[in-house]
């Protein structure tokens, strides 16, 4: 048998290999084991758990192995030091991986159990924000630490941690002005997930577009406008500048439009025909509908025609519906009330009229 075969490293290679392996085959079949359990109870809750958290599994506990059985199968201080260096750097990078995943797991989970795809969504919208927001802080905290744990691992960065530690005061300064902005935007984070001016799919005008929240990051909401346009705005935005939510406390709210007429136009007939076109619409709610004149000026008299509705998104549609089906009927029944610019024509005294 060759001399390299009986030698100190490869001996702990194969041990230290053969170790792994066993310890990926247990993984493995625990994971099989639980995906069957799985399959008569909780399936989609085990499912996200091995979907998100099994690579950081398959990782640390190969990593704690070879931790554990280096010394008792290696002589070579130096070739020990580093494999285990090696592996605390991939235990941290593992545990900082699974706290991470167990974040998102929280996240899909209360996404699980509130559902926003349903009519009366207050409380599901109210609760995913929370949790996303948070769900973010935690993750970026979470990769801070790992990576500055697993940095600290390495002589020289700690020598460089000490030096800066000496010199306390003025980088503390110069870090609190660098770090100013993300400081702002995590303080921002927090109160929006606490106080939740917006809330996930909430009906907003900002910057004078009509949208609904689609994304809330740690550091920009993102606004998916009528028009399938996205627009962007920071996150310490909604805590520094006015704008409006149409769905802040509920999800219903009035549809209103207006509409200049003349006035020969007959408001009660108006009216009656504006009921079925409202009743029989299916984003009515049944709750309340009118049709007044608010405004009058020289030329135009202005009606209103408001219904209430479920949704920010069912509002839009009975407004631009019944609109046109009123401009139809006024149009069909009566084109004279349309409106229209009135003058009087004087002829001169003695002036003939028209031939006959």
């Amino acid at each position: 048998m060759p001399d390299y075969m009986n030698s100190d490293l490869m001996h702990a290679t194969i041990v230290l290999t053969a170790a792994v392996t066993i310890t990926w085959c247990v993984i493995k079949l625990s994971l099989m084991a639980l995906r069957w359990i799985g399959r008569f109870r909780y399936k989609q809750y085990i499912d996200a758990g091995i979907h998100l958290l099994d690579w950081p599994v398959m990782l640390a506990a190969p990593c704690g192995v070879v931790y554990l059985l280096a010394p008792a199968t290696l002589q070579d201080a130096e070739i020990l030091t580093s494999i285990q260096h090696a592996a605390t750097v991939g235990l941290i990078l593992a545990i900082g991986w699974f706290a991470a995943g167990c974040g998102y797991l929280a996240k899909r989970v209360v996404a699980q159990r509130y559902r926003m795809d349903v009519a009366d969504n207050y409380l599901a919208r109210s609760v995913n924000t929370k949790v996303s927001v948070l769900v973010r802080v935690w993750v970026a905290l979470v990769i801070v630490v790992t990576v500055g744990a697993a940095l600290m691992t390495f002589p020289s960065i700690r020598t460089i941690g000490a030096g800066l530690l000496a010199s306390a005061g003025m980088a503390g300064l110069v870090l609190g002005l660098a770090a100013r902005p993300f400081v702002e935007t995590m303080l921002a984070s927090i109160q929006i997930a606490w106080t939740q001016p917006i809330r996930l799919d909430d009906v907003l005008v900002v910057e004078g577009e009509w949208g609904r929240v689609e994304e809330i990051r740690p550091t920009y909401v993102v606004v998916r406008i009528w028009d399938q346009r996205r627009l962007i705005l920071p996150l310490t935005y909604f805590i520094n500048q006015p704008f409006q939510n149409w769905t802040r406390r509920t999800a219903d709210i009035v549809a209103t439009f207006t509409l200049a007429v003349d006035y020969r136009t007959p408001v009660d007939e108006v009216r009656k025909a504006v009921e079925p076109m409202i009743v029989n619409n299916e984003h009515f709610d049944g709750e309340a509908w009118n049709v007044q004149v608010t405004e009058a000026d020289a030329r135009t008299m202005t009606l209103r025609v408001l219904a209430t509705t479920p949704s920010g998104s069912a509002a839009w549609d009975l407004r631009v519906q019944v609109r046109e089906q009123l401009i139809a009927w006024l149009q069909a029944h009566h084109p004279d009330c349309l409106p229209r610019l009135r003058g009087e024509f004087e002829l001169p005294t003695g002036a003939m009229g028209p031939a006959e």
